[in-house]
């Protein structure tokens, strides 16, 4: 087992004190009262005429070198004003600088109280810069510098700070005169100014100094722990690519999970809906591309790093982290880089349920209530959400799942209390039991190039967003090159573990991204190993036709061959569909596959297909018979006409009621198939139907006699046959047991008996009132008078 998820663990401990080189940020500005010498107060936002009356009192700023002050304006072109010929004051002003202060020395890592005492007020014009240097100690106790820019207009003049090979360049104009851009930087650090390319520029400066007495802070340094970090994540990037199997179709024994789909065992509840195409499960998915075998689960493919304070998604980001988790943040976020390893943050939460035990009972008022504690762990679930780059930027992932062996530290749960936890009595066979959640902002990992293989393993909802935002990307000109072979790379990966007849609306997603995406290429290869499997549905027919019209004429007629052949006896409905799109979108290609077709017509069903655990059963409807006659219309008269005879000489299963008389009805309503031989055959034959129904006799019941089958033999089953054999006795009545009650009338609902019964809840035991009706005439006038109409309508 690989120990990296311990081993970053315990190198991130290492990481003790927060804070970082430079701290930058954002306040609502309190205005000052900023008065200068020769000009007067100074009105902000900064005035141009302003600018120019303070650069007349100004003088050259000049710079230090060892012991020397220079003044060079090939080194720093600039102007400034000391403190002896500025006023700054307010109350807003003073609150807005404390509270800038209290940011920056977190965001420094300083944990003494800091004071920041004005050192100048600078003013930038046109080609003002100042070129890389480091600032002197101009105060006892200085250990950083605090620069802020008032609002104004100006373009360039962005801050360059460096520190130990890092670099961050931080620009402090703010575009809302109410907001004021700040940052602070330890002393040590290399600094530059870039050239203001236009306006005027209005900065003060301040030296932050400790309070108190000991040693001047000085910038974390995290160096030596960032590269043993990056050597432990370069390593475990090898091993990753050393022992990762294609997470596609396995090879040899272990392929045979990957045909089934978990289904219902009931046959009937598996195919009370007339469609089939929900995506699996993410937790079936999970066990399709996730597939943990033969040496895979001993390094993770992914490190999450648990961190120690609470955020909600609002506030998640990583320039909002805070304390030691920011120090953490930066220093994975720079050593990830390095190794060569993606880095993003989310939110993990970790629900465990299981059962409890019974330790005591404590009192409460004049109650006593059980006291429980967490036996055992039966079941649980690690879902990483609300995904963030290291720009701060939502990433495309949806919920990922997390083995706890990728936790960092595997034990971290050991420690971790819950965020939620809830006990529950024991219940009838039910012992006790808990439920309790984790939530935690939470670092994750994982080995550049290795997206494709964590969405594909996250599900397929999650593998097409980010296929589809990749497809985005591509589209709108940002990284198109990367985001395309990635979006490519992972289409072909769900292509080949892609489950055959499910996902029918997931796969039209899949096909129009390739379209998108222009491949044909890929295309073809989704139809061969999607849409060929049954994956399509009346729905998604129209993106269907749409990708096909995407491939060369001989593709074309290729992945309609495969799909013709493959899912005909299933996918009935949806076939006689897209057949139909075909003919009213491709008149030339249904002839091209007369044979597939001649075979497919051949093959109708003529009952209703065994149980298949892969591809879902489709009941034949009005619409499927009017799009297939249709279809094979197009294609050849005869093989219509073929259809036509079969459905009628199996009318077990294309029932003539319900199916093949509404469908005679819209066909011979069609201005294109009114008079076909097929359609004429089908009228002739459902006219025929209901001509023979009509001549039949009806009038109602003569007497109370009904008929009735009951297959029970027991004395209150043989009670309720003769009851409805008596053509004087119009009620019944049954005083039993409620089982026995319940009994005759499941056998009176099975016999469809002319009955209505209610129960007496009087007297015991209560009593079954059973009535006679006239049910099964009523139903016969009924279809009487639709079988007119229908008649009428196919005159």
């Amino acid at each position: 087992m690989s120990n990296i998820a311990q081993e970053l663990a315990t190198l991130l401990e290492t990481v003790e004190r927060p804070g970082d080189f430079v701290a930058s940020g954002t306040v609502d500005f309190g205005a000052p009262i900023l008065r200068v010498e020769g000009v007067g107060q100074i009105s902000l936002p900064l005035l141009p005429t302003q600018a120019q009356q303070v650069i007349a009192t100004a003088t050259r700023a000049p710079f230090g070198r060892g012991e020397q002050t220079i003044l060079d304006t090939n080194v720093r072109r600039t102007w400034q004003l000391g403190p002896d010929r500025v006023q700054l004051g307010g109350k807003r002003w003073i609150r807005t600088l404390d509270i800038i202060l209290e940011r920056i020395a977190e965001g420094l890592g300083v944990s003494d109280p800091v004071e920041a005492q004005f050192y100048k007020l600078l003013v930038y014009d046109k080609e003002s810069f100042f070129l890389p240097h480091r600032d002197t100690e101009k105060a006892a106790g200085m250990f950083a510098t605090l620069v802020l820019v008032l609002p104004g207009e100006s373009e360039g003049g962005e801050l360059i700070v460096r520190h130990n090979g890092r670099e961050q360049v931080l620009d402090l104009r703010r575009s809302d005169p109410g907001e004021l851009g700040y940052a602070a930087f330890y002393a040590d650090c290399v600094h530059e100014v870039r050239p203001v390319t236009s306006g005027y520029r209005l900065a003060l400066t301040y030296n932050l100094v400790r309070k108190g007495k000991g040693a001047a802070p000085t910038a974390p340094n995290y160096a030596r722990e960032r590269a043993r970090i990056v050597e432990a994540l370069a390593g475990w990037s090898r091993m990753v690519a050393e022992t990762a199997h294609v997470t596609g179709r396995p090879d040899g024994d272990e392929a045979d999970g990957w045909d089934e789909t978990p289904m219902d065992d009931d046959w009937d509840a598996a195919t009370a809906d007339d469609e089939w195409d929900e995506a699996p499960a993410d937790d079936e998915w999970d066990e399709i591309a996730d597939d943990d075998d033969d040496g895979w689960d001993e390094v993770p493919r992914k490190l999450v790093y648990p961190l120690q304070h609470a955020y909600t998604p609002a506030e998640l980001a990583f320039a909002g982290l805070k304390g030691i988790d920011a120090a953490v943040g930066d220093v994975l976020r720079a050593a990830a880089v390095e190794a060569g390893t993606d880095l993003h943050l989310a939110l993990l939460t970790i629900e465990e349920s299981g059962w409890a035990e019974h330790t005591d009972m404590w009192r409460r008022g004049s109650r006593y209530e059980d006291q429980f504690e967490v036996g055992e762990v039966t079941d649980s679930d690690y879902t990483l959400t609300d995904w963030r780059r290291v720009d701060d930027q939502a990433a495309p992932f949806h919920a990922i799942s997390v083995r706890p062996y990728e936790l960092s530290p595997p034990d971290f749960l050991d420690e971790a209390k819950p965020d939620d936890e809830e006990f529950h009595e024991a219940t009838g066979n039910e012992g006790a039991s808990f439920d309790r959640t984790y939530k935690r902002a939470a670092l994750v990992l994982w080995p550049e190039g290795t997206t494709v293989d964590i969405v594909v393993g996250a599900g397929l909802e999650t593998a097409l967003s980010y296929l589809e935002n990749r497809v985005g990307l591509v589209a709108g000109g940002t990284a198109p090159s990367a985001a395309r072979v990635e979006a490519l790379r992972l289409a072909e990966r769900l292509i080949a573990i892609w489950q055959r007849g499910a996902a029918a609306k997931e796969a039209a997603r899949l096909l129009a991204a390739l379209r998108q995406l222009g491949e044909g290429s890929t295309i073809a290869a989704a139809f061969d190993g999607v849409v060929a499997g049954g994956s399509y549905g009346r729905e998604t027919v129209s993106e269907v036709v749409a990708s096909l019209a995407s491939l060369a004429k001989p593709r074309q007629v290729g992945a309609v061959r495969a799909i013709v052949s493959s899912s005909a006896d299933r996918r009935l409905n949806s076939l006689a569909a897209l057949l139909a799109a075909l003919a009213g979108s491709f008149a030339d290609l249904l002839p091209e596959i007369r044979p597939v077709l001649q075979q497919f017509v051949d093959t109708l069903p003529t009952r209703r297909p065994s149980y298949d655990p892969v591809v879902r059963y489709e009941t034949v409807d009005v619409g499927c018979v009017v799009d297939l006659i249709a279809a094979l219309a197009a294609a050849d008269a005869e093989l219509a006409l073929q259809a036509v005879r079969h459905m009628l000489a199996h009318s077990g299963y294309f029932a003539f009621d319900g199916v093949l008389v509404a469908a005679a009805e819209k066909l011979a309503s069609s201005a294109d198939l009114s008079g076909h031989p097929a359609v004429n055959h089908l009228v002739k034959a459902c006219r025929n139907h209901l001509e023979a129904r009509i001549a039949e006799p009806l009038a109602p019941p003569a007497d109370w006699r009904r008929p009735v089958e009951i297959r029970c033999d027991c004395e209150h089953c043989r009670s309720l046959t003769a009851f409805m054999a008596d053509p004087i006795a119009e009620v019944w009545t049954l005083r039993a047991r409620q089982e026995i009650r319940s009994h005759v009338e499941t056998n009176i609902r099975n016999a469809a008996c002319d009955l209505s019964c209610a129960t007496l809840r009087k007297g015991s035991p209560h009593a079954l009132i059973c009535t006679k009706n006239q049910a099964s005439y009523e139903k016969r006038v009924r279809q009487r008078r639709q079988d007119l109409e229908a008649l009428a309508k196919l005159a």
